[in-house]
């Protein structure tokens, strides 16, 4: 197997795995031609797709009775252990829509417990879970924006003006708090591409 084991020096040579998640990981990158396709966001998705069939479906995260909630503990870790450290070690950016795909849960569920209650029946949902989507949110509009900045990417740049309401001056929220002198201005980047055709996504085949 390929990429997640760790071999023990003891003589046999013998690969081990610290989780279910990097068992399958690597299960799935040995049924590739080329290891390094994992990249390509269409194989990425299907890794996704191969971990939620062997691993996070039997994660009890969703709940057994209509009407009952998520288990936003168990969402958040999912989020932060799982989904967002692959996003980094294959080289994509996380989104909201990108995760509630991979645990096969409405982003407009997740967007509604964001905003503190559910528009279709009006009932408020608990501080805690509205808090554990805000983080994901936020840490999806972060990578997003350094995306933006540090890779000059056309595909980031349209993301933050259409999902995360930024325009020409909005300044980086991290540099903000950090009162950071070197305030991040998108419209230097946007300057650059404002020529630029917007992204062609294609559907999955």
């Amino acid at each position: 197997m390929q990429n997640n084991a760790i071999v023990l020096h003891d003589g046999t040579g013998q690969e081990i795995f610290l989780t279910d998640v990097d068992y399958y990981v690597s299960e799935y990158i040995d049924t590739l031609p080329d290891a390094d396709m994992i990249t390509k966001p269409k194989v990425f998705i299907g890794l996704l797709d191969y971990l939620y069939e062997h691993v996070i479906r039997n994660i009890p995260y969703k709940p057994k009775t209509a009407g009952q909630m998520l288990d936003y503990g168990l969402i958040e870790e999912l989020f932060f252990k799982v989904y967002k450290p692959l996003t980094a070690r294959y080289n994509m950016t996380p989104t909201v829509i990108g995760f509630s795909t991979f645990l096969r849960i409405s982003n407009t569920n997740l967007s509604e417990v964001k905003s503190g209650y559910y528009r279709s029946s009006g009932n408020r949902v608990s501080c805690t879970a509205s808090e554990t989507l805000q983080k994901i949110y936020d840490a999806c509009e972060s990578a997003t924006l350094t995306g933006a900045i540090d890779g000059n990417s056309i595909g980031s740049i349209f993301a933050l003006k259409a999902n995360y309401g930024y325009n020409e001056s909005r300044p980086s929220q991290q540099a903000i708090e950090d009162k950071d002198p070197d305030i991040v201005d998108i419209s230097a980047i946007t300057e650059k591409y404002k020529n630029a055709e917007p992204p062609v996504f294609k559907p999955i085949e």
